[in-house]
């Protein structure tokens, strides 16, 4: 099985036909800075993990000694 590195994120959206709880102004704009928020998130993951020279020195140096990084 070939190994896969994601991060999944969901946005769950409630409306209502006749109440109408969606709030277009509010809660688009809201969205743009949820994603924002994420997107920061994972521009910072990827700097210090998946480009990071000593996080990938760590891992060769835990196989070296038998130990897989899929255990943490």
């Amino acid at each position: 099985m070939k190994e896969v590195d994601r991060t999944i994120f969901g946005y769950l959206c409630l409306d209502h036909i006749s109440t109408n709880y969606f709030n277009p102004i509010f809660d688009i704009d809201s969205g743009y800075i949820y994603a924002d928020i994420l997107s920061l998130y994972l521009f910072v993951r990827f700097v210090f993990v998946n480009q990071s020279e000593t996080y990938q020195k760590v891992v060769m140096l835990l196989k070296t000694k038998g130990i897989s990084c899929d255990d943490f």
